[in-house]
């Protein structure tokens, strides 16, 4: 479950900060490659890395968890949504690699 639910709230925050991938790894001190991994469900993030994240996009590590919902959101609907939302980050994925090579 928490494994489902831990890359879409990352990516979900990264989102609303209005930050891209590169900016975030940037201000954090992390490999945006890495922070690909952790929004894509290829690495899971330690405890530590979960709390900087949490702290930097202002969110609680209970609503990366999955355990608190966003008004109006149920937990089965976003895993109703969750492949669109990984295609969607695989997209993204590939663009900031690319940017990066460049």
């Amino acid at each position: 479950m928490y494994k489902e639910i831990i890359p879409i709230r990352l990516k979900e925050a990264r989102k609303r900060s209005g930050l891209t991938q590169t900016e975030v790894a940037k201000l954090l001190g992390l490999k945006q490659g890495t922070l690909t991994n952790y929004e894509t469900a290829k690495i899971t993030p330690s405890a530590e890395v979960l709390g900087k994240l949490a702290e930097f996009y202002g969110v609680s590590l209970d609503w990366i968890f999955g355990l608190v919902q966003p008004q109006g959101t149920s937990y089965q609907k976003e895993l109703q949504n969750r492949d669109s939302i990984l295609k969607d980050m695989e997209r993204e994925a590939k663009r900031e690699s690319r940017k990066v090579a460049i």
